[in-house]
C-alpha cells in the first residue's frame, strides 16, 4: 500500500466514525427530549386505569378505597 492509500483509508474511516457518532448523538438527544412527554403520558394512562377500575367496583367496595 502506498502512503496515499493509507491516508485515504484513514480519512474514510475517520469520516465514517464521526458520522456514526453524530447519528448516535442525535438519537440520544431525541430520546432525552422525549422522556418528559413519555413520563407524562404514562402517568395519565395510569390515572385513567386507576379511575376505570375504581369505577367498576361496587358502591360498597368503593367506600373502602375512598
Amino acid at each position: 500500500m502506498t502512503d496515499t492509500t493509507i491516508a485515504d483509508t484513514t480519512q474514510e474511516v475517520t469520516d465514517a466514525t464521526q458520522e456514526a457518532v453524530k447519528q448516535v448523538n442525535q438519537l440520544t438527544q431525541y430520546v432525552q427530549d422525549s422522556i418528559p412527554g413519555l413520563i407524562t403520558f404514562g402517568l395519565k394512562v395510569l390515572a385513567a386505569l386507576v379511575a376505570f377500575f375504581i369505577g367498576r367496583l361496587d358502591p360498597e367496595d368503593r367506600q373502602t378505597f375512598l
